[in-house]
């Protein structure tokens, strides 16, 4: 309730990260706690308290990608009922499917099979279900402490994915012109220890990070 006050008078536009891993008899989705969520936001914040859903959280290794999709059409039809006297183009959006992150430029095969995860996504999911966004995750290992701004060769690590990714998904048949294209998690490091949001790190605090977040944003 806190998180949804804050949101609220924040007037920031809430995307709500929903769990993947419920699963009912027949393997798909169990929507059945998402549904009671996206009520009790209604009934306490309004037909406007959520922009949006995402489904799953780095889920690429447990799920294949038609899979995904099918989850995401049944989160469809849930929202659909939810707010079924709001204007469908009014409605929360969803995005998604949010793999892991991506560290370099250009993309070694590790990086190479994220971004087939995302086509085949798209694949999947292609004229069912109407995406806001395609989001994936981000991180490259900038040197921690450092007292003076990253390499240009560091810095250009970012623009590279960015560009292979937009440049992957804008010539797929499988995603429309509107639809969005999110780094859903980027930062200049990648949960080594202690982690990015370790209060041993405060590497969200580091000189030279401001540095990386500007290029980033940029690039983006």
């Amino acid at each position: 309730r806190d998180f949804m006050r804050f949101s609220k008078a924040s007037t920031a536009r809430l995307i709500f990260g929903l769990n993947i891993d419920p699963r009912t008899a027949s393997g798909n989705w169990d929507p059945a706690q998402a549904r009671a969520l996206m009520v009790y936001g209604r009934n306490h914040f309004g037909k406007d308290a959520f922009f949006g859903f995402e489904l799953g959280n780095e889920q690429d290794r447990d799920y294949v990608p038609s899979q995904v999709a099918t989850d995401f059409m049944i989160l469809r039809d849930v929202i659909d009922e939810v707010w079924a006297d709001v204007d469908p183009g009014r409605r929360p959006r969803l995005v998604g499917p949010d793999p892991h992150g991506f560290h370099s430029a250009p993309m070694d095969a590790k990086d190479v099979k994220k971004l087939r995860y995302l086509e085949g996504f798209a694949m999947a999911i292609w004229e069912k279900v109407p995406l806001f966004a395609f989001t994936h995750h981000e991180y490259v290992e900038v040197p921690a402490y450092d007292t003076h701004p990253p390499s240009a060769q560091v810095l250009d690590i970012v623009g590279g994915i960015a560009a292979q990714v937009n440049r992957t998904l804008r010539e797929s048949l499988y995603v429309p012109a509107t639809a969005m294209i999110f780094a859903g998690e980027t930062g200049p490091h990648n949960g080594k220890n202690p982690g990015v949001m370790s209060d041993r790190s405060m590497r969200w605090a580091n000189f030279a990070d401001v540095f990386w977040y500007l290029n980033a944003m940029g690039s983006k």
